[in-house]
């Protein structure tokens, strides 16, 4: 059975965790923090790589890199809370984070020569494993 994120279901895990998100030490992941603790809770959930979205980059370089570090940071903490929660899922979601989408990515960047974009996204990455260790000392 597949359910839209209603109210009541959003209850059912305490809604999101206002630990993550803009305005936070974390600054992001709380939508797939959320996410984690709905699966969880036994919700279905489903992953549909056609769904695009399109930014239209207006940052800085500089401040490309405050965002990505800031990405980095929550994504880390979200990953070391399931570590905590759901050991069986972890080591997949890491495998997509650090290496698929880090540090993979960023070789492919440097193939053909955007080492802008290698650096965004090993700048992400390093948020990553700073955002893991805070969270494992003091969550």
């Amino acid at each position: 059975m597949h359910e839209k994120a209603r109210r009541e279901i959003l209850g059912k895990v305490d809604g999101f965790d206002e630990r993550f998100g803009p305005g936070r030490w974390t600054a992001a992941a709380e939508d797939v923090e959320l996410f984690d603790r709905l699966l969880l809770a036994g919700f279905d959930g489903r992953y549909d790589p056609s769904v695009r979205v399109f930014h239209e980059q207006w940052r800085t370089a500089r401040a490309g890199f405050g965002l990505q570090w800031r990405y980095g940071k929550g994504m880390g903490a979200r990953i070391a809370r399931l570590a905590r929660r759901d050991r069986r899922r972890i080591k997949h979601e890491v495998y997509d984070i650090v290496w698929a989408d880090g540090i993979h990515a960023a070789g492919k960047c440097l193939r053909v020569h955007y080492e802008m974009g290698a650096a965004l996204i090993l700048t992400r990455v390093l948020g990553i494993f700073f955002g893991f260790f805070v969270w494992v000392v003091r969550p």
